[in-house]
């Protein structure tokens, strides 16, 4: 990303998002991408209308408050058993209220349980967990939810992408593919921290990009010799009989 022009007007969010289509057509199975809160609506919108997920935290609203907002009513169906739930999604997680004997209410966030696609639409199927607040009536009841904005939605000037995600961040998925993300980070901070004062030193958008090729290339070789270290395998493939120094010398004195 930060070897790609950006045009007056445009995020970052959309140049990514423009970058990421450009993978999906060489690549074909990618199955979804990661970002931040920087990534607005319509992006992500872009992404769900070719049936990827998106990942990416739900941004709060004024006064640092975890944004809550009514999805709709929806069918659920246990077995032979079919019933409405209204479900709000918070932090971008569906939920339903649920009241116990007394009459005191409690939230319950709902449970991914497939995601399904059609003609380019990203459905997924929720379900209401076995906790013992649920009544047994409505426990393991599932309804299906469509993730992304329709054109109605933007009529109304709600897409969903602003409140809900298609792998919210209570999910056990998020946590173990959003972390893929601050690796990515990692080591693009590993790479501003090696030049000065952290701005590329070179002008033009040829040659920072063959900076960040070159800091590619030897990020790669580092991590081969690692390997090769680690495991004693096999690099003549990438660097013919050459071997590690260190290595070589122990050799040697064997």
């Amino acid at each position: 990303l930060d070897s790609q022009y950006k045009p007056d007007g445009a995020g970052d969010g959309t140049v990514f998002t423009d970058m990421a289509f450009n993978l999906f057509e060489s690549l074909g199975n990618v199955r979804g991408v990661i970002y931040d809160m920087a990534l607005k609506v319509a992006d992500q919108d872009r992404v769900g209308a070719t049936g990827r997920h998106v990942l990416c935290k739900v941004p709060h609203i004024k006064g640092d408050r975890v944004r809550s907002e009514v999805v709709g009513e929806l069918k659920f169906t246990n077995g032979t058993k079919t019933f409405t739930e209204v479900v709000t999604a918070i932090d971008g997680c569906p939920t339903i209220v649920v009241s116990d004997i007394s009459g005191e209410k409690y939230v319950v966030p709902l449970i991914r349980k497939q995601t399904r696609v059609s003609k380019n639409r990203m459905y997924n199927v929720f379900q209401i967990p076995g906790d013992p607040i649920v009544p047994l009536s409505k426990r393991g009841a599932t309804t299906m939810m469509r993730m992304f904005s329709s054109e109605a939605d933007l009529a109304a000037g709600k897409p969903r992408p602003r409140y809900l995600r298609s792998i919210p961040l209570n999910d056990p998925d998020f946590s173990r593919l959003y972390g893929l993300r601050e690796d990515t980070e990692s080591m693009h901070n590993d790479y501003k921290s090696r030049l000065v004062n952290r701005r590329a030193g070179s002008v033009g958008l040829a040659r920072r990009e063959m900076d960040i090729r070159g800091y590619q290339m030897f990020q790669m070789v580092v991590a081969l010799m690692a390997w090769k270290i680690r495991t004693g395998g096999d690099v003549s493939e990438f660097l013919g009989q050459w071997e590690p120094p260190e290595r070589a010398r122990r050799r040697n004195d064997a």
